[in-house]
């Protein structure tokens, strides 16, 4: 769902849906890159 709100350049909801999908999975990937890119740090290698 982040994902795709991204895409719609709306990126305060993507951030809540990220951020919802981390409070059921602190380490769910997706999400976790998802808050890197909209904070501007952008896509990174794990």
């Amino acid at each position: 769902m982040g994902r795709i709100l991204r895409m719609k350049e709306r990126t305060a909801e993507a951030e809540r849906a990220s951020k919802r999908a981390l409070s059921y999975d602190p380490e769910y990937l997706p999400a976790l890159k998802g808050l890197e890119y909209i904070r501007g740090q952008g896509p990174r290698t794990l």
